[in-house]
């Protein structure tokens, strides 16, 4: 029985290795964060920021090897609103009005030419009326939703054109 589990673990992690190799380089640089419109506070600030940015290298696996990704974060407007609350952390209250937006200057490379560059304005006016596969408790769940719809009709049809 342990032969098999080994042989499961060297499968899977055999799998994660090609899978990355095959993957586009990504570099995700956040601009003035300090001054974005509304991230949270305190420790779940560095836990979105790195949410946001792991789900752009995740997304990268959809674009050949040969491209390059920069994503230059200018600002981030979560979805809700925090709203004070009694514990250690305040409570993200999310409303219709307060739809997600992040605008972002990207660009992406093929063998060093560049294939696309430009200034973007991800927002979902209608991220309460969509179904959304992340977990209720992953912080930018209403964030990554947004970033793989643009990602699917902006990045993925110039990487195989």
């Amino acid at each position: 029985m342990n032969n098999v589990m080994r042989k499961l673990a060297l499968g899977s992690l055999m799998a994660l290795e090609a899978a990355a190799a095959s993957a586009a380089e990504v570099t995700v640089n956040y601009i003035d964060s300090d001054k974005f419109s509304d991230l949270p506070s305190g420790g779940e600030r560095g836990e979105a920021m790195r949410g946001i940015a792991a789900h752009f290298e995740k997304l990268a696996a959809k674009l050949p090897a040969a491209y390059k990704l920069r994503i230059d974060v200018q600002d981030v407007d979560m979805a809700g609103s925090e709203q004070p609350s009694g514990a250690r952390t305040d409570m993200r209250v999310t409303t219709r009005g307060e739809w997600p937006r992040i605008n972002l200057r990207y660009a992406l490379e093929n063998n060093g030419q560049v294939v696309s560059e430009a200034d973007a304005e991800l927002r979902d006016t209608a991220f309460l009326d969509r179904p959304n596969r992340y977990m209720p408790s992953d912080i930018v769940r209403y964030e990554k939703r947004m970033i793989d719809n643009w990602f699917e009709k902006t990045l993925v049809p110039l990487a195989s054109r």
